[in-house]
């Protein structure tokens, strides 16, 4: 066999090595190639980063204009309705800047990178860093934590298996952490001064008319709070709400909607009789309502003399001495109650008086015309005491 043929056959001669040259060239060393492409990562990362903080410097931010720019943010409705959190912890209730506010901070103060990113993902966790750097002090902020694939629910708890599921999961877990790395790198008194901004937005610009209480009312209804639990908190009707109650309402529901508390947080639980009616239920209750008046009108104009819509007096009940609350003997409980809400020494007092007069509306014990002059005298009373 000639050489030709040996090369052919790919056979080899009697003491030469039977290993066929790999075409590729020798092998590298053991981990050569990852080294390599890590390094090149690693340098391109590094270059990023110093062009970002060369940037920085030169173009460094003017705190006056930033502040600036910040409160004039906060004085648009849109972000002051959700720029402040609320949640109760330990009987007490605990507000701040939400996650929305601290985005548009770092977005006008200007030079300063924020986010997060799943570090490693285990069988039933992910490992996440939530960071915040302030390229121009080069103050880096970071937070790691872990986030089960759960989700609890009134039924136990279920696993999340669905990527998009698990991605809304690690982002609202991740914008909490996010938002104190940002405000921990901005100034307390900036943070504090477009929170006050927010708030004087929201007081000037509440919208207590019938149609925007409406749209606070419906708000809440997806999350199962009905307009009677809303108004058992407020301890008044919703149409008599002040501004700062109002405000304190928006804060809840950004509470509710962000993940930060539960209804049940907020609001005493009601029966299921007592849920919202839909808005065809309220659109027919609105026409019954103004059928019957205009029906009891056009009776009495015609001198008509009926029964059942002719308003009847209020009964007097009489009562006993030393109840405890300042009962008055031989008194209606329509003045029983009158009296104690002018002789209440707080708003809590107010509140508990009202809840009773609701009770009493049910029972019967009042009527709708004794109600509304309870409540008128509600609202002037409640005008001495300060509202959170």
């Amino acid at each position: 066999m000639n050489d030709l043929q040996t090369f052919e056959t790919g056979t080899a001669t009697v003491g030469e090595s039977a290993t066929v040259q790999n075409p590729f060239g020798a092998p590298l060393a053991q981990g050569g190639a990852s080294n390599i492409s890590t390094a090149q990562i690693v340098s391109r990362e590094v270059a990023e980063m110093q062009a970002q903080i060369y940037l920085a410097k030169q173009f460094p931010r003017d705190q006056r204009q930033a502040t600036d720019r910040i409160l004039t943010a906060c004085q648009r409705p849109g972000l002051a309705s959700v720029a402040v959190y609320a949640y109760s912890r330990g009987g007490s209730n605990i507000s701040g800047p939400s996650i929305r506010l601290a985005e548009e901070i770092a977005r006008n103060w200007c030079n300063i990178e924020c986010g997060w990113n799943e570090m490693e993902r285990l069988d039933d966790m992910s490992k996440v860093r939530a960071f915040a750097w302030d390229k121009e002090t080069n103050v880096l902020k970071t937070l790691f934590f872990f986030v089960p694939h759960y989700r609890s629910t009134k039924k136990g708890r279920n696993r999340i298996t669905d990527e998009r599921d698990l991605y809304e999961l690690l982002a609202n877990s991740a914008a909490r952490r996010m938002r104190n790395c940002v405000l921990a790198l901005i100034p307390g008194d900036v943070v504090d001064a477009a929170v006050e901004q927010c708030q004087k937005t929201m007081i000037s610009k509440c919208d207590v008319t019938p149609e925007g209480l409406l749209r606070l009312v419906e708000s809440f209804e997806s999350f199962g709070v009905t307009k009677r639990a809303i108004e058992a908190r407020l301890g008044r009707r919703i149409d008599a709400i002040a501004p700062a109650q109002y405000l304190r309402l928006r804060e809840i529901y950004a509470s509710l909607r962000d993940g930060m508390s539960e209804p049940s947080d907020w609001f005493e639980p009601t029966p299921e009789t007592d849920a919202a009616p839909s808005a065809t239920e309220k659109v027919k209750a609105a026409l019954a309502t103004k059928k019957t008046l205009s029906a009891s009108k056009s009776a009495k104009s015609k001198g008509a003399k009926t029964t059942s819509e002719e308003p009847q007096p209020p009964s007097v009940q009489p009562v006993s001495v030393g109840g405890g609350n300042g009962e008055l003997f031989g008194a209606s409980p329509f003045e029983t109650f009158r009296k104690r809400l002018v002789d209440a020494m707080s708003f809590d007092e107010l509140q508990s008086v009202s809840a009773e007069i609701d009770a009493a509306c049910r029972q019967g014990d009042l009527t709708d015309d004794e109600r509304e002059a309870l409540f008128d005298v509600f609202d002037q009373r409640s005008q001495a005491f300060e509202f959170e």
